[in-house]
């Protein structure tokens, strides 16, 4: 059963949905009419990527006045005066973030409030399932909640903590410096071509290792821009569906995305997807339009290629003539 998203994430203060990085809109009941135009800017997307340099490699696609502290942070790397962690040091920073991440996730909702929305929105096949998919999901999450993660929350005093902060990532970790670029900013502040910059350097840093989370958190910002008017290429949808492509290009990329994997678990807690054969297939019937199922698949496949290209102009304006 399609469903409609709500918007809460992605219309409350900048950045407060980047502090969360996996609560994004939460999928509600609906009649699955497609959201205006979704269809038609995925298939802009295959156009304007037909007239782009990099092709597909051809390997098949795998289902599955006062200087601003905030905007600061877009200084460049190599402008930058901290100096580079090792890969070692990023990596153990990464799974903190996770650890955060999930002990933030284990703070549920109301139970008889799930079920209602499981009975509305779920197909049978994953209904069945929910249940006990949310449970296996809150284990992990708890299990990763470890005190001293408990008690960095807790002193942060916030609803919404900065997380990448909290974990330990350094300002010249692309992925830190992109939170702190939007962090209570409204986007039309931000200056395009420094972000454009920004989030360049956040995909190059995400493909060395590709996660779902890393790809969710450009897409929030990303389409939070978008929707502000900012236009950051055919692959940025500013709609319904368009992060989804983008998670599921993080699968198709060798992301962990299997029915234990952090990604599953999360979509569970946070989206209350649970209970899916797997994480491509509650993707697509929570968030691709009914009808448009063939051109999100197109414009996925084109994602990959250019992504597997090394992504360069990913975010460029579209140009004229191409879609």
């Amino acid at each position: 059963m399609k469903r409609r998203t709500m918007t809460r994430m992605l219309l409350i203060p900048a950045g407060v949905a980047l502090v969360l990085l996996w609560r994004w809109p939460a999928p509600v009941a609906g009649t699955g009419s497609p959201p205006l135009g979704a269809a038609a800017v995925a298939a802009r997307a295959v156009k304007a990527d037909s007239n782009a340099s990099d092709t597909p490699d051809g390997r098949p696609i795998q289902a599955r006045g006062k200087t601003d502290p905030h905007t600061s942070a877009l200084i460049a790397p190599s402008e930058s005066k901290s100096p580079t962690p090792s890969t070692a040091a990023q990596a153990e920073a990464r799974q903190r973030l996770l650890d955060f991440t999930a002990c933030h996730a284990a703070q549920t909702g109301d139970e008889l409030e799930r079920a209602r929305t499981w009975a509305q929105t779920l197909p049978e096949v994953a209904l069945a399932n929910a249940a006990g998919a949310f449970d296996q999901a809150l284990g992990w999450a708890v299990q990763r909640c470890q005190p001293q993660i408990r008690a960095a929350l807790a002193a942060a005093e916030a609803e919404y903590p900065n997380l990448p902060a909290l974990a330990g990532l350094t300002l010249s970790d692309p992925l830190r410096r992109l939170w702190e670029a939007t962090r209570d900013q409204d986007p039309k502040r931000v200056q395009l071509p420094q972000m454009r910059q920004l989030l360049d350097e956040s995909l190059s840093a995400a493909l060395v290792a590709p996660n779902v989370v890393d790809f969710q958190l450009l897409m929030t910002v990303a389409e939070r821009m978008s929707r502000s008017g900012a236009d950051l290429g055919a692959y940025v949808l500013g709609a319904e569906g368009g992060a989804s492509v983008w998670r599921l290009a993080a699968c198709d990329l060798g992301a962990d995305c299997g029915p234990q994997s952090p990604a599953m678990y999360l979509a569970c807690l946070h989206e209350l997807l649970c209970g899916y054969p797997s994480f491509e297939q509650a993707m697509i019937d929570a968030y691709w339009p009914q009808g448009s199922i063939e051109q999100f698949q197109a414009g996925r496949e084109q994602l990959v290629a250019r992504l597997r290209a090394g992504g360069q102009g990913v975010f460029d304006p579209i140009r004229p003539g191409s879609g």
